[in-house]
């Protein structure tokens, strides 16, 4: 017999359930009352640190694959939002567990889903977490939200040419509230950026002058052009006025402030930029910030700064990830970074130097090194022609292991073909389909809470129609997008079964587009290529 245990918490506090008392309550609950289970072979899986918001998390993908290969005889958990948060997701489990003949079990809700009325009690539960995970969510902004209003700092990274300063308030007991405000003597570094940029609109030219002018950061690194795009879109550089309100409110961020507010001597603030803390340099989306006067002067003029931003559109080098790659013969470019942060950059040899396979020798160089001839960073390059080789071959390796060729070639064609017609009408669509599915969820969760049983077969009636709804219009976007009938993409998909045919057709953007699937990024490191997955690859 083989039984799992799976727990989880966001993060860690060691109290109350933590990861240890949850394995403690599970094992004892196996010995009292699941038979013969001194002789299972029981499995943990234990996720410390991740949301219940998903199942994008190490263990829970590891159970189901050891699932998979071989069914479990229970999956034991202490609570059932330690599974997840999302009904989705919770469904979809359930039903797998049903399939394999896995029979759940919840210590503290004590469910059997061997029942159909232990089935509709999990579901019941199911919408219960994800209701309550959205409310957390609703009020942490709300939170947010009044603290924006108030303009305080509310931790992180100060920006550059900034201090935090403390101040006290209210009676009896005091609290602190901390502030931004100008310190001067640094707050020339990104006047001086943004005058730069303003001159040359390149932000490789003005990463170029503080190298020049030995100008370098906190941590005595020099400035990359990343680094000082970012500097370049902080809010908190921009001064107050009529122009950046209408700015931000068009981009349809959350305004903390309204117009007869406005103090065109004060900086703004922003608040929500980032996802969450797990997921650095992965911003959000300009609807989830919430932009607010601070208490400090602003340094750019609103002016000034909408005019970079409008350059930074243009032609936007970015962040990681977000950059136009193109480079049309390197596979780990945009992925590739040095041990000290800086992207690496393809670099080609001479023309006569050439592999045995007739491909022109590159390497993979550090450009920190290369400006500051070594004295920031020492790493050596990296021979490109075989670290390409070495990491495709890997990846065909496996993707061997998880998925067929034939899923493959379809998730590459349809993350590159080039689809510049009608963007506007899907868009449309999907945002039509996305405005159906929250209908659908939100009649879910009053289906839920309704006893009357007439009323609930109109719900059901309802939720069905906006689904067939939301479905219609997914195909037609996905009709209208895809050039290829359904017998060419079979007909394709198996030219395309044999891993060599498919290496040597397919262009390197094309693979860069299948490595980006796989692949969060590369580090080289001391000699030594670390290659970082995703949990798994996004394949529909």
């Amino acid at each position: 017999m083989r039984i799992a245990v799976y727990v989880r918490k966001s993060k860690w506090t060691g109290r109350g359930e933590s990861i240890e008392n949850q394995i403690f309550l599970c094992r004892e609950y196996i010995e009292k009352y699941i038979e013969n289970s001194r002789e299972a072979q029981i499995l943990v899986y234990r996720d410390e640190g991740f949301s219940g918001k998903d199942t994008n998390r190490p263990q829970f993908q590891k159970m189901l694959a050891d699932m998979k290969l071989r069914p479990f005889q229970y999956l034991v958990c202490y609570r059932l939002d330690r599974l997840g948060r999302n009904l989705a997701d919770l469904a979809l489990l359930i039903e797998k567990l049903n399939r394999e003949h896995t029979e759940f079990v919840s210590i503290r809700e004590r469910f059997d889903t061997s029942t159909p009325m232990g089935k509709a009690m999990v579901y019941f539960s199911g919408v219960l977490a994800q209701m309550e995970r959205e409310q957390i969510g609703e009020r942490v902004r709300d939170n947010m939200y009044l603290l924006a209003k108030s303009g305080r700092w509310l931790g992180g990274n100060t920006p550059l040419g900034f201090q935090v300063r403390e101040k006290l308030y209210g009676e009896g007991k005091l609290k602190k509230a901390f502030y931004l405000e100008v310190k001067e003597k640094e707050a020339e570094i990104p006047r001086l950026i943004f005058r730069e940029f303003l001159d040359s609109h390149s932000l490789t030219k003005t990463a170029e002058l503080l190298v020049e002018r030995q100008i370098f950061t906190r941590r005595d690194r020099i400035y990359t052009p990343e680094a000082i795009g970012e500097i370049l879109e902080n809010p908190v550089y921009c001064q107050s006025g009529e122009k950046a309100y209408e700015y931000f409110a068009s981009l349809g961020c959350q305004m903390g402030f309204s117009r007869e507010e406005i103090r065109e001597e004060k900086g703004l603030i922003s608040y929500g930029r980032t996802v969450s803390s797990r997921y650095r340099g992965q911003e959000a989306s300009p609807q989830e910030w919430i932009i607010a006067q601070g208490e400090h002067e602003g340094m750019i003029s609103q002016e000034d700064f909408l005019r970079v931003q409008k350059l930074l559109k243009r032609h936007r080098l970015g962040k990681p990830g977000e950059g136009r790659v193109q480079n049309e013969a390197c596979l780990l470019s945009g992925f590739l970074f040095c041990s000290c942060g800086c992207r690496m950059r393809p670099k080609y040899y001479r023309r006569e130097q050439i592999t045995t396979e007739g491909q022109r020798k590159f390497s993979y160089r550090c450009p920190c090194r290369d400006k500051t001839r070594g004295r920031d960073c020492q790493e050596i390059p990296l021979l490109g022609n075989l670290g390409d080789c070495l990491v495709w071959k890997f990846l065909m390796k496996k993707t061997g292991e998880e998925f067929s060729l034939e899923e493959i070639f379809l998730e590459i064609r349809r993350r590159t073909e080039k689809e510049k017609s009608r963007e506007g009408e899907w868009e449309k669509i999907r945002k039509e389909a996305q405005g159906l599915e929250r209908e659908a969820r939100r009649l879910t969760q009053r289906l839920a809470e309704t006893e009357d049983g007439d009323l609930a077969e109109f719900l059901k009636k309802e939720i069905q129609s906006r689904l067939a709804q939301r479905e219609y219009l997914r195909e037609k976007a996905n009709g209208e997008k895809n050039s290829f009938n359904k017998k060419e993409r079979e007909n394709i998909a198996r030219r395309y079964s044999d891993p060599k045919f498919l290496s040597s057709c397919l262009s390197v953007p094309n693979k860069r587009a299948y490595l980006g699937l796989w692949a969060e990024k590369l580090i080289w490191e001391g000699g030594v290529l670390k290659l970082y997955l995703f949990v798994s690859p996004e394949l529909p």
